[in-house]
């Protein structure tokens, strides 16, 4: 891409502009969330909307609309599928900012700092049983099922990414699995659904669910590589995670197969001392880790490619164009 053509591209990847013609379902996706969630404890309710601020640009819901527009007829099952997958999505927030010792998301106080571990690990059960009530009110259960799976894949990539804590022999191949179970699986499950519950062509419907697979993997590496070299400001939420809970991830994989065996060595005994404040900027006393962190995102950029070209065969929509600027989206995002 020229230097003008990726000009033009930022310019026009704006979130909200890019999701502007689903704000009206995103809205109807919203309510349903704030529903399901709906406490008569105030103590439930008060955490549920400080969470519900995390949410962010709501990706997945958008998933899940765009899938169903692309290949048919959305439908009001459409709008239920995205304020669970949404849940879904919010409960993972909290457990993850507790196992990584977060303390902010989104420019605000993390549910932990807030009100120590036990809190957020509580409410963050309490949205996924409620998540998987509302899936149960659907006369189809392909969404309670698919999601029951996504759901223990996910809690299995977090298990495995904290089991692997340190192991700095992690290979690529067993990083992007658990990245792909931990966060590109609930993309996949997403788009499957949105276009499951359309009446996609089974051909569709698997491809929508590679779109989305492709998608979440890039959507990860690039969180990566913002977590060891983005701006905390931009950003929203603390970075610098990763380095500190030893979390091997693609760019420092890459730094450690790239440098010297003495200055592998060196970052190897900082991130193991637990004692160091600033890792991040530890380790850019070592060395210049910007080459990882370039070949990390050309990475995640043929993983969008990879993504693009599964939609490119769909019937030509403005559905389908949006998918495909979403692929871009996650490529040029700062948070």
């Amino acid at each position: 891409m020229s230097a003008s053509a990726h000009s033009a591209a930022s310019a026009r990847l704006d979130p909200k502009a890019l999701l502007a013609p689903l704000q009206q379902d995103l809205m109807r996706v919203d309510a349903a969330y704030h529903r399901a969630l709906a406490s008569e404890s105030p103590h439930v309710q008060k955490l549920v909307e400080h969470a519900a601020l995390f949410r962010g640009k709501q990706l997945r819901p958008a998933l899940v609309l765009l899938a169903g527009r692309a290949t048919g007829e959305e439908k009001e099952a459409h709008v239920v599928v995205g304020a669970i997958v949404e849940m879904i999505h919010t409960a993972t927030l909290l457990h993850d900012d507790v196992l990584d010792h977060a303390t902010t998301r989104r420019n605000l106080p993390s549910v932990n700092a807030l009100h120590g571990n036990e809190v957020p690990i509580l409410l963050g059960d309490f949205i996924y049983a409620q998540a998987f009530a509302l899936a149960n009110t659907l006369e189809d259960r392909t969404a309670a099922l698919h999601l029951a799976k996504t759901t223990r894949r996910l809690c299995t990539g977090e298990i495995d990414q904290n089991c692997n804590r340190g192991r700095f022999d992690l290979t690529i191949a067993e990083y992007l699995r658990i990245i792909e179970d931990k966060t590109a699986s609930l993309y996949a499950a997403s788009a499957r659904l949105g276009a499951w519950y359309a009446g996609a062509t089974p051909d569709h419907v698997t491809a929508l669910e590679e779109y989305g697979r492709l998608l979440g993997i890039a959507f990860q590496i690039i969180d990566d590589c913002l977590d060891l070299a983005g701006d905390e400001r931009s950003v929203g939420k603390s970075l610098g995670t990763d380095l500190s809970e030893r979390k091997m991830t693609l760019p420092l994989l890459r730094l450690l197969e790239r440098v010297p065996a003495a200055t592998a060595t060196e970052v190897r005994r900082m991130l193991a001392d637990g004692a160091i404040g600033d890792p991040r900027a530890a380790l850019r006393a070592i060395v210049d880790f910007t080459p990882d962190v370039e070949s990390s995102q050309a990475t995640a950029q043929q993983f969008v490619r990879d993504a693009r070209a599964k939609v490119q065969p769909l019937p030509q929509s403005a559905a389908r164009q949006t998918l495909l600027d979403l692929a871009d989206f996650v490529l040029e995002r700062d948070r």
